[in-house]
C-alpha cells in the first residue's frame, strides 16, 4: 500500500477510569450548545491533568482552549464540576443543566 494513512486519535483516549468519560455525551452537548457561528467548540480530555478541555475548532481562535472542567467526586459518586476559564461565568447555568451537578466557575488559568 502506497500513500499516507491519517492517523486518527480519539480525543477521549484515557478517560474510561475518570468521571470525564462517563459524562463525554453532556461535554459534547455542552460544546455544541456554547458554539456560535463564529466559533465552533468541541470537547477532548486532557489525560495528564485529567480534565475535560472545551476548545475552538474553528474561526479566528482555532486551537485555543476555552475552558477547563473538572468532575469530584467520592467513592464513585460526581458530586461538584469546576469550570477554570476567563469565559463562560454567565453560562453556568447551563453547565449545571446540562451536566446535571453542581458547577462553580474559577476564573484564573485555564489548566486547574
Amino acid at each position: 500500500m502506497t500513500g499516507l494513512r491519517a492517523l486518527i486519535r480519539d480525543p477521549w483516549a484515557g478517560s474510561e477510569d475518570c468521571y470525564a468519560g462517563a459524562y463525554r455525551d453532556q461535554f459534547e452537548q455542552l460544546a455544541d450548545s456554547l458554539s456560535t457561528p463564529d466559533q465552533h467548540l468541541r470537547a477532548r480530555f486532557n489525560p495528564r491533568d485529567t480534565h475535560v478541555e472545551l476548545y475552538a475548532s474553528s474561526g479566528a481562535a482555532a486551537g485555543t482552549v476555552m475552558a477547563s472542567v473538572r468532575i469530584f467526586g467520592e467513592a464513585c459518586v460526581p458530586y461538584q464540576a469546576e469550570v477554570w476559564s476567563p469565559h463562560f461565568a454567565e453560562q453556568l447555568p447551563l453547565f449545571t443543566l446540562i451536566l446535571g451537578l453542581p458547577v462553580s466557575h474559577v476564573r484564573m488559568d485555564l489548566v486547574p
